[in-house]
């Protein structure tokens, strides 16, 4: 296995680039790492001066591995059409990120070299150049990583993908009437009252057992009576 023989820095000023995911106003943490400030820098494949990038990678892999560079050697440099397949701002694209720790924030400046504090004067689609230091490192898997240094802005460009918002355009002053529209207070809503609980029905009460009716005596049909013979008529005496 190749062995890295001494620190070891090459330094150049980049080609001009296309600015994306820059943070160079605050540093910014990505997959817990620790937070840095940071820009990845979009290179155009047909632009002759991307050469310097190469030749600053070759030159620290020559210097650091003499022997030869590692198998598993990680570049910084990248191709947007193979490894950011699909993102039409890659496409036709090499790219490159480089950082530096909090307590390095790079210089940022506009193209007469006064300083830039409007962050939206400096946004993802502006182009750029930037002081960049190549360096070898092996933290495990043997690389050549890209400190960044100054960076100047050489020219407005159209913005990648949504262009941030300023919060004036969205709201007003709480209680000030936008125009052509009236602020309504959302309405209160009454909390809803919890539901008294269902009492249970009392359980139906077993009907008494009755007597079963006792069912009524037949009618004795009454005994036939001899009809009453009528009386034999008796001669009165004379009395002589």
């Amino acid at each position: 296995m190749a062995q890295k023989k001494k620190s070891v820095a090459v330094e150049i000023l980049s080609p001009k680039f296309r600015v994306s995911y820059p943070h160079l106003f605050s540093p910014s943490s990505f997959n817990n790492n620790p937070p840095k400030y940071s820009v990845t820098m979009l290179f155009d494949k047909n632009d002759p001066n991307y050469a310097k990038m190469v030749n600053a990678v070759n030159q620290v892999v020559a210097e650091a591995w003499p022997e030869g560079a590692p198998k598993n050697l990680r570049s910084p440099l990248h191709d947007g059409d193979i490894e950011k397949e699909g993102d039409p701002n890659y496409a036709g694209m090499f790219y490159a990120t480089a950082s530096n720790s909090v307590d390095r924030k790079p210089k940022l400046v506009d193209e007469n070299v006064n300083a830039i504090l409007d962050q939206s004067d400096f946004y993802a689609g502006c182009y750029a150049h930037a002081k960049l230091r190549f360096f070898a490192y092996n933290y495990g898997v043997p690389g050549v990583g890209i400190s960044l240094g100054n960076v100047q802005k050489l020219a407005d460009g159209q913005p990648l993908g949504a262009a941030a918002r300023n919060p004036e355009d969205d709201f007003t002053p709480v209680g000030v009437q936008q125009q052509g529209a009236t602020f309504t207070p959302p309405v209160q809503q009454q909390p809803v009252q919890p539901q008294q609980p269902v009492q249970p029905q009392q359980p139906v009460q077993p009907q008494q057992y009755q007597q079963p009716v006792q069912p009524q005596q037949p009618v004795q049909p009454q005994q036939y009576q001899q009809p009453v013979q009528p009386q034999q008529y008796q001669t009165p005496n004379v009395l002589g």
